[in-house]
């Protein structure tokens, strides 16, 4: 349930991507193993995040979505 309420709020993208850039540079100052993983979690925050903005605009467009409230 955490997990599902994580994505909805595009947290875990937004750590994916500022993590992924602390990452890559701590790489490229030390020399560490690891830079494929820094830039898939840049990647796939920015995917994340973008289908998580589409899905919010869609479902204000369409009102079927959750930030729709009928009275």
């Amino acid at each position: 349930m955490l997990s599902i309420v994580g994505v909805c709020c595009g947290i875990g993208s937004i750590l994916g991507i500022i993590l992924g850039f602390v990452a890559l540079n701590q790489i490229k100052k030390t020399g560490q193993p690891g830079e494929g993983l820094a830039k898939a979690g840049i990647i796939i925050g920015f995917i994340t995040l973008a289908i998580g903005i589409i899905w919010f605009f869609i479902s204000l467009a369409t009102g079927n979505g959750t930030f729709y409230y009928s009275r």
